[in-house]
This record gives structure tokens, sequence and C-alpha cells, in this order.
């Protein structure tokens, strides 16, 4: 849906009052903010409008940055809930325009009704949908397909959240997760009530997952779930290493968490460590000698992560700074960043 503000661009009515002001202001935003290393743009929020106001914008962002000898990274947020939807295929197609992709409508419940493990499972699978798009992805006059980061500026779910319905903090935890473990590059809940914002409940989840990243090489990893076995929907999901000697696997608060691992790919004395995602608290680690495959069961209720690995998986998560024995430090640091 247009409006006036919106056809202001020369492709959709060229309103040369108007326009200039907007220009005006857009380069000067970007001339504000390019000191900045951290930020990221995104042109539209949950957006209807037609792509040659954002194609526009984008063209303008390039420019200007372009002129500071800089770069910027530019994405788009479509409305629809779906990610199949083929509104969400146009920034893909158009790298050059847009650097990441921005998948926070999946964070919605596009499938209806209450939580269920089919439904969350999908939301699971549109992540993996766009992801192999993404991947495949050139410019349109052709080319190498163009890689970008896969973004979640925002996860709902809470139990303030009347909007979305079958939404939970349970839910919001495991969305957040999933998106971890389904390649994305950022993971941010929501503001409340639609989300759980920055309170106790995300502080310990982004904790949890900061230490089970850093027990990992966490950007030679790729979604694998064919590595599993005896697996059930939305009961388990893995990032393996591209050496084959890394694994992780994160299980939701549901099903019951039995799975087989197959690590028959690089042959060795493997270990393994569990992570209480609700305590923020490693495991001891358990020998399991030269096996090919890894029998999983979750030691307990809710949210866990094993790193299953060649050698010594306690080394690799004493290695974190966000480690059990710092744990607490990193809690007063996010507690000190949003006082």
């Amino acid at each position: 849906m247009n409006s006036g503000f919106i056809e202001t661009v020369p492709s959709l009515g060229s309103n040369g009052v108007v326009l200039p002001y907007q220009e005006a202001f857009v380069r000067e935003f970007i001339k504000r903010t390019l000191p900045f290393d951290n930020a990221l743009y995104v042109i539209q929020n949950e957006s209807n409008a037609d792509f040659l106001w954002s194609d526009y914008w984008a063209t303008v962002m390039h420019d200007e940055a372009g002129l500071a000898g800089e770069e910027v990274e530019i994405a788009d947020m479509r409305d629809p809930w779906d990610l199949t939807d083929p509104d969400h295929e146009y920034p893909i197609d158009r790298p050059n325009l847009y650097t990441f992709v921005e998948i926070s409508q999946n964070n919605q419940n596009p499938f209806g009704g209450t939580q269920s493990s089919a439904n969350d499972e999908a939301h699971y699978n549109n992540v993996q949908t766009i992801r192999n798009n993404v991947q495949n992805a050139t410019t349109l006059g052709g080319g190498s397909p163009v890689i970008r980061p896969m973004n979640n500026a925002k996860i709902y779910g809470a139990d303030t959240n009347t909007f979305d319905p079958g939404s939970s903090d349970q839910r919001g935890t495991e969305r957040f997760w999933r998106n971890v473990f389904g390649g994305g590059a950022a993971a941010r809940f929501h503001r409340p009530n639609s989300g759980l914002g920055l309170g106790t409940v995300a502080q310990t989840n982004i904790l949890s997952a900061r230490m089970a990243t850093d027990a990992i090489d966490i950007f030679s990893t790729v979604p694998n779930n064919s590595l599993l076995s005896n697996r059930s929907n939305d009961e388990a999901y893995v990032l393996a290493a591209g050496s084959g000697q890394e694994y992780a696997i994160y299980f939701p608060g549901d099903a019951d968490g039995s799975v087989i691992l197959d690590v028959a790919s690089a042959p060795s004395n493997w270990s393994l460590q569990w992570l209480d995602v609700n305590a923020s608290s490693w495991g001891s680690t358990t020998s399991l000698g030269d096996v090919e495959t890894v029998a999983l069961q979750r030691p307990g209720s809710g949210q866990w992560v094993v790193i299953v690995a060649a050698g010594s998986a306690l080394e690799l998560a004493a290695s974190s700074p966000f480690s059990e024995e710092s744990a607490s430090e990193g809690s007063a640091l996010i507690e000190e960043a949003v006082a």
C-alpha cells in the first residue's frame, strides 16, 4: 500500500516539492551515522509498500556512503509473516541494494493456533528456506551468488503478548534459539509486551547462547539436522562444524529430548558437555571414546545445549569468556548496560 509520502520518488510519481526534503534528511542521516561501524539500516518496517520506494532510498544511501569512501549495510523488512511469501524474494534477489536479509516477521506466528511442535518446526524450516535462497541468490545480471547475513531484529513471544496467537515466554526463547541454530547472524528479543526485551529471561538466554557459541567455532558451523536420527518435530537442532570435529545440539523444552547424533565422518575420541540454558551453567564432561554415533538424552526439563567434540569439551567450554566461572560477571555487565 502506497501513500503520498511514498509516491514522492521519481518511479512512483515524482513529487518535486517533498522529495528534496526527504533526500536531504536521508543524506544527512547517513553522514551522521557513518562514524558508527555497528549501524545497520532497514528502509521500511513491516511494509507492504512498493519496492520502488525502497530501491530509491537504498540507492541514495549507498551513494552517500560511497561519497565518503564507506559502505552501508541495508535491508528492507516486509510485512508478510510467512517467509515463503513472494514479497520476501524481492530483496533477496537484489544483493547489490540489500546487503543483509531481515527475517523478523517469521518470529510472529504465521501458522495459526496455539504452540505446537509442527508449527515450531515450520518456524525453523522457513529460516532454512530463506537461508537456501540467500545462498543461491545472484544479482539480476547473473554472476556468483552473494551470501549475506540473515538478521532478526525482533523476536516476538512473551506471556504478555496478546497479539500473537499462542504467544508465551517459552515460545519467545525457543524462537531465539532456533534462529541461532538455524544460521541467523543476529537474534534480538523484541520489546515488551510483544517480546521479552532485555528482562531476566532474555538476559539468561542471551548469556547461555554466548556460552554455547563461544564453546565451538561458530563461524564454521552449518545447520544440519540430517545428522540426527530418532528425532521428532522440534525435538533437537544441530550446528555442525565444517571440520566434523564439533557439534552443538539445542533441545527445546518440549518432546522427550532423546536423539542419536551421527559422528562417523570424523573418527575420533569424543566427549560431550551439557549446558543448562535456564541456569547458564555447564555440567561436567563425559568421555565417550571412539564411537560413530552418540545417544543423547536431555538431562532434565527445560532448554539444554550439548557440545559434542573431538577431545575435551570441558577445555572448549572453559575457553569461553562466558564460561561458568565468569557467568556472574557477564550477567552483571548486562545488568549494568540496561540500568
